[in-house]
């Protein structure tokens, strides 16, 4: 199963590397053929169609996405996906900014660790 569109996702694709590449350490390369942005060689975060899976958040951020709606659980079919992963919808450009706060906690995580 393909998880990742280029077509549809390329333009968020763009806007997001534009923000994380500036962060220090950060990079982007496929995993998986998804676009995965990693701080060092742990990554943080990963573009899916029509959403963003974060990977490093702590229990309380995770429960606080869930609880306004904003996240989800991110289930991938045929394999096991740890619980701490959560996904945010992003539709359009425009929806980076209700993510990339989320989106930072997670690389902030590492670079702490």
């Amino acid at each position: 199963m393909k998880y990742y569109d280029e077509e549809q996702m390329g333009k968020i694709r763009q806007r997001l590397e534009k923000e994380i590449l500036t962060w220090k350490d950060a990079t982007a390369r496929k995993m998986f053929g998804s676009p995965t942005f990693f701080h060092k060689k742990s990554f943080f975060a990963f573009l899916v169609t029509k959403g963003i899976v974060i990977t490093k958040l702590s229990e309380v951020e995770r429960a606080e996405l869930s609880k306004n709606g904003k996240g989800r659980s991110f289930e991938m079919t045929g394999a096991k996906v740890p619980k701490s992963w959560i996904m945010m919808s992003l539709e359009k450009p425009e929806d980076i900014q209700k993510v990339i706060t989320f989106v930072k906690k997670s690389y902030e995580g590492l670079v702490k660790a």
